[in-house]
């Protein structure tokens, strides 16, 4: 009995946690939907990078989302390491990306941090287990 109440209380603390602490807004759709607002405001025809969708060349997109996230998998994969770590990198880059604006070239810049602090995240507590 006293089990259960202990698990069942450790699962409404993760709960809580994951609406909370551990949550992460879409920031593509925040920054999709403000720069087709500036868009307006300018008149200004935007950079096609494909011809479905009109995104400025130096905006962060979901593909450049997925392509780094390729690329980190392919990394760890090399090195023989947990592909824990680019889940954790992944997430260290989606919380970043929703308090700063950058473009591609600061994107990938921060995507390799975060995989780098991830490994070293990772590395450490697989030492003092």
């Amino acid at each position: 009995p006293q089990d259960q109440e202990d698990r069942r209380d450790r699962l409404l603390v993760m709960m809580q946690q994951e609406s909370t602490t551990y949550k992460c807004s879409d920031y593509m759709s925040r920054r999709r939907r403000s720069s087709e607002e500036e868009e307006e405001e300018e008149e200004e025809p935007p950079c096609l990078v494909s011809e479905e969708s009109p995104i400025t060349s130096k905006q962060v997109d979901p593909l450049c989302r997925e392509k780094m996230c390729e690329w980190s998998y392919r990394v760890v994969d090399h090195f023989h390491a947990s592909r824990e770590t680019v889940a954790l990198s992944m997430t260290l880059l989606d919380k970043f990306m929703e308090e700063c604006d950058c473009d591609k070239s600061a994107f990938k810049l921060a995507a390799m941090t975060t995989l780098h602090v991830a490994t070293k995240l990772l590395s450490c507590s697989s030492r003092t287990t």
